[in-house]
């Protein structure tokens, strides 16, 4: 877990920038629009209120304990930053592993080695919920190690049977 301090959790102090930044694609020129914004924002789903006309490709989320919320969700594809649970792309409902046209990689800035970690594990909303149902539960019970042993092995078997889902 990150401390607080090290995260991005403050929303911006000038209210004429936007969420939304566009690039163009080198090969296509195509223009990529990305979007991001803090947990609180996405927990009043302040970007999907303001840019839902003309979604962002990618909607990146920085969080302290995020929970995943799909009718919040901005954009065809969406990482959340949080400091409890490592990054991955959240996919809508309906998407299929294998139509995906986006990867994503990790990188530590704060270590010495500074090479990519990746790709980015792509899954389901509900996965993400299952996951974050144990870790809230794992914190809960701290004091006792004994359900935290049991409840981290139920965990872990979980997300090791989970479907590999390529990028």
């Amino acid at each position: 877990m990150l401390p607080r301090t090290l995260g991005f959790f403050r929303p911006a102090k000038d209210l004429t920038l936007s969420p939304v930044l566009t690039f163009t694609h080198p090969i296509t020129k195509n223009k990529i629009r990305v979007a991001s914004e803090i947990c609180a924002e996405y927990s009043a789903s302040v970007l999907k209120l303001n840019y839902s006309d003309f979604p962002p490709y990618l909607h990146i989320v920085n969080g302290n304990q995020t929970g995943v919320y799909t009718h919040h969700q901005c954009g065809k594809y969406m990482i959340i930053i949080d400091s409890m649970i490592k990054p991955c792309i959240i996919l809508l409902e309906n998407e299929d592993f294998s139509s995906m046209q986006f990867i994503a990689y990790q990188n530590n800035l704060l270590a010495v080695n500074l090479e990519l970690e990746g790709p980015l594990r792509a899954i389901y909303p509900f996965e993400r919920r299952i996951i974050n149902k144990f870790n809230e539960y794992i914190e809960k019970l701290s004091d006792f190690p004994i359900y935290v042993k049991q409840l981290t092995t139920l965990r872990d078997d979980f997300v090791a049977t989970m479907a590999p889902h390529p990028p």
